[in-house]
């Protein structure tokens, strides 16, 4: 009798075991399938860009309307947008002279490059500027609006705004 015994404890031991795995195995699919869920909306939050998020290009030289070229390699975070600043050194009379910070583009937010005509017809020729792309929150360009200088420009940019790209100089020419 006692090798059917030993048979029968062995049999609702694999039982049992078999049960455990089954139940383990059912919860770890549940929360496999739930993690992915997670992890999405966790990347809309924020998504990492690795690199530049914007790459800039023009011409050193130009004359009264020049191209450039704006490459966008990731989109802003949610709840911001991408803005061109023209930043325009040793402006007015002298004694008076002060660096100005224009916002003059709004690149057309979908991820690759494309170009923009801009002009310089009002700028004399020899000046130059340096041209760059900033993320701004809602807040940062109401700050901008509220502190307008000459135009459109102002003579600081809100503290916490991102710098996403690199600088490229262009000088006016003829």
């Amino acid at each position: 009798m006692a090798p059917n015994h030993n048979k029968r404890s062995a049999q609702i031991r694999a039982a049992i075991i078999t049960g455990v795995l089954a139940i383990v195995g059912a919860v770890l699919a549940a929360i496999i399938g739930v993690l992915p869920m997670w992890g999405d909306d966790k990347a809309d939050d924020v998504k990492e860009c690795p690199g530049q998020r914007v790459d800039l290009t023009a011409p050193a030289r130009v004359g009264p309307e020049y191209d450039i070229t704006v490459e966008i390699n990731c989109l802003p975070p949610a709840g911001e947008k991408y803005v061109l600043i023209t930043e325009m050194s040793n402006v007015g009379v002298k004694g008076t002279k002060h660096t100005l910070y224009c916002p003059r583009l709004e690149p057309e937010l979908k991820e690759g490059a494309k170009t923009y005509r801009r002009s310089a017809a009002m700028s004399p020729v020899g000046s130059e500027r340096t041209l760059y792309m900033y993320s701004l929150t809602a807040e940062e360009e109401q700050q901008i609006e509220a502190n307008v200088v000459d135009g459109d420009c102002v003579t600081s940019l809100p503290t916490n705004a991102d710098k996403v790209s690199n600088s490229v100089q262009v000088k006016r020419t003829y």
